[in-house]
């Protein structure tokens, strides 16, 4: 705009002032809208801040006023409320100060979808609301323990060496030398990134024979004088430094890493996508089942089948986890009585905006639930009355049609943080906070505004 547009500068401060205000607006929209569901939250370290972001996720009727579809919204992505700590009441509160700007926080939060920290469970327990943990991060666990056993251990030994290979290969000297034999680059092993071991493995297969003939990995008379590259190796629990000597894999143990070794780890990373894309509670249970039982990964480490399991430790709510999803395929009828309660918020009576009744249904319902209770004797007989049916009809589900909305991953916190690190680059390191968290809500909740709610700001519609 401003290369084919004459126009007169914008000040720095006056378009802080204007981003901030716009944001501000765009949180009333949002408040308009919002509804009940699922809150999906992590956090990020940048600079020396800790940003924690925070998606709501909830169902809402369409255009046509029958199907229910999923709307989301990014609500905040700021610091916590307390920069001293990161306990789990500071998290809380900054949970419940955030949905305070939209509407009743114990209203609109259903259930939490928070990373598999000691911390989060906690918060859930504050704030007294169901926890699922993310299934990205439950997999990253479990396949950590699965590298570690898996092949009786020597898989993590050639992966230690193949990292040790590659760090001398990532040298200025080892990549002018490999430049003249593969336009491939080396790639170590990154700790952030769940899938760094297999794609590293992955890289080392292609580059193998140009390594050979770089000539950096002989075994000449100076090997003594070697003392290989230093590698983080865990044992028992814990972290520490070694040196190892970067030999090149040859022979059997060549063969069986490129037969077995290769194979099953490529396998891993492919559940790791799947459990990335766009599935509810019940598709990334089968895909725990799937990645649990199959043939190349099955095994090899108990506690990776363990960690797997629907009733792991981990689980923070199995009762509400298991009944979603029965509800998602249809079985709500084999529900038990702790799940029933668990999922009892579910229900379609409790979600009025998407399921309306006769004026006279709603009246009678509401008279006999606020006289006598939700489990008084007369609603128990018509509920049972409501449920008899001829042999051979569909019974009438009680529960919410459509629970996309309850999240199984933190994907979408993921890839925000993702965006973040273009926006905060180096250069932009001392934007204040809430400049930042405005750039990032607008950003991520474009398809609520556009020119014509930014003209209505400017000629003061939205002031009062």
């Amino acid at each position: 705009m401003r290369k084919h547009v004459k126009e007169k500068g914008i000040s720095r401060k006056t378009l802080r002032k204007y981003l901030i205000k716009l944001a501000d607006i765009v949180r009333l929209v949002i408040s308009d809208q919002i509804g009940p569901g699922n809150s999906v939250a992590d956090g990020w370290s940048c600079a020396g801040i800790h940003y924690f972001a925070i998606y709501h996720q909830w169902p809402a009727l369409g255009p046509d006023g029958k199907t229910i579809q999923v709307k989301r919204a990014l609500l905040s992505c700021a610091p916590f409320i307390s920069e001293n700590s990161l306990d789990a009441k500071n998290q809380a509160d900054s949970i419940l100060f955030t949905y305070t700007l939209y509407g009743p926080p114990s209203h609109l939060i259903v259930c939490l979808m928070l990373g598999n920290t000691n911390t989060n469970p906690a918060t859930a327990r504050l704030l007294k609301k169901p926890m699922i943990g993310a299934y990205c991060h439950r997999l990253n666990l479990a396949s950590r323990h699965w590298l570690l056993d898996a092949f009786s251990g020597t898989l993590m030994e050639r992966l230690q060496v193949i990292n040790a290979i590659m760090l001398r290969a990532s040298t200025l000297k080892g990549r002018g030398r490999l430049k003249k034999f593969t336009t491939y680059i080396p790639s170590i092993q990154n700790k952030t990134r769940w899938t760094g071991y297999q794609d590293m493995a992955l890289k080392y297969e292609k580059i193998h024979t140009a390594l050979e003939e770089t000539g950096l990995y002989s075994n000449d008379s100076d090997e003594e004088d070697d003392e290989g590259e230093a590698v983080e190796v865990q044992e028992g629990g814990c972290v520490k430094t070694v040196k190892i000597r970067p030999i090149l894999l040859s022979g059997s143990s060549l063969s069986d890493f490129k037969q077995n070794m290769l194979p099953a780890m490529d396998k891993l990373r492919l559940f790791f996508k799947v459990i990335q894309t766009d599935l509810d509670l019940s598709g990334a249970r089968e895909c725990f089942h799937s990645t649990k039982k199959h043939l190349l990964l099955k095994g090899h480490s108990a506690e990776y089948e363990r960690r797997l399991l629907p009733n792991h430790k981990l689980v923070v709510s199995p009762h509400f986890e298991t009944g979603v999803c029965k509800i998602i395929e249809g079985n709500n009828e084999d529900m038990t009585q702790e799940e029933k309660i668990a999922c009892e918020i579910l229900l379609k009576n409790n979600w009025k905006s998407l399921y309306k009744k006769s004026p006279l249904g709603d009246r009678s319902e509401s008279d006999e639930e606020a006289r006598y209770g939700q489990y008084s004797p007369s609603k128990f007989l018509k509920d049972a009355k409501r449920r008899r049916r001829p042999a051979g009809t569909v019974v009438e589900n009680r529960y919410l049609s459509n629970l996309l909305w309850i999240s199984p991953t933190t994907v979408i916190v993921e890839c925000l943080f993702s965006k973040n690190r273009h926006i905060l680059t180096f250069a932009r390191r001392r934007m204040l906070p809430c400049v930042f968290e405005a750039i990032i809500f607008l950003k991520e909740n474009q398809h609520l505004w556009d020119a014509s709610l930014i003209q209505d700001m400017m000629v003061g519609l939205w002031d009062s």
